[in-house]
């Protein structure tokens, strides 16, 4: 199962192509942001007692293939090809919906459905433990963190993610922590996935 995972890991790289010369900008910010997510996804499920890091990695990396359709479908609509704005709006409208879309038809795990819809609900609540969508949520909030994109974040203590990951003690230095001391994995997972 984790050779299964970590080939389709690697196939999924080129999912990350387009032939729209405008677009290609965008399509390689889109791989480096879920390379850093995919290698978040890993570290902070090393957190969450039962959790498949290999499968986490995995969510990471296709959380975001609603966006890839959208930026590969906007070739055949130029007028969204020109205009970023618009093509962002689109983006952060159809992008979890779409996503949960391809992963069901590519007959992707339930948990990995559920993942790519609700990425970033801030405040999905659910009962039970830790699932793959809370490890994902809080890796996303890390890299709009790191990218000081804050606009529209809640507080972390609003983010129910965060308690279930990282347990009843859960803080922004915990959370941090965790990301800072497992930075060279971070760093060495991003250059694998980026070759």
């Amino acid at each position: 199962k984790t050779t299964c995972q970590l080939v389709l890991t690697f196939a999924i790289r080129e999912v990350f192509r387009t032939r729209n010369k405008a677009l290609r900008r965008r399509m390689k910010e889109l791989w480096d942001h879920s390379a850093y997510i995919a290698a978040a996804c890993f570290v902070l499920s090393m957190q969450v007692k039962g959790s498949n890091p290999e499968e986490a990695l995995l969510a990471g990396l296709v959380h975001d293939i609603g966006t890839i359709a959208i930026i590969n479908s906007s070739d055949r609509h130029p007028e969204l090809a020109a205009d970023p704005k618009s093509l962002e709006q689109t983006i952060v409208c159809l992008r979890g919906e779409l996503g949960a879309l391809i992963l069901r038809e590519w007959r992707f795990a339930p948990a990995m459905i559920v993942a790519a819809r609700d990425a970033e609900d801030w405040r999905r609540d659910h009962q039970g433990a830790a699932d793959l969508t809370d490890v994902l949520i809080v890796a996303q909030f890390h890299d709009r963190l790191r990218r000081k994109e804050t606009e529209g974040l809640p507080r972390i203590e609003e983010i129910p993610a965060f308690t279930k990951v990282l347990g009843e003690n859960a803080s922004p230095e915990k959370s941090v922590a965790v990301i800072n001391q497992s930075e060279a994995l971070v760093d060495a997972l991003r250059k694998v996935l980026s070759r």
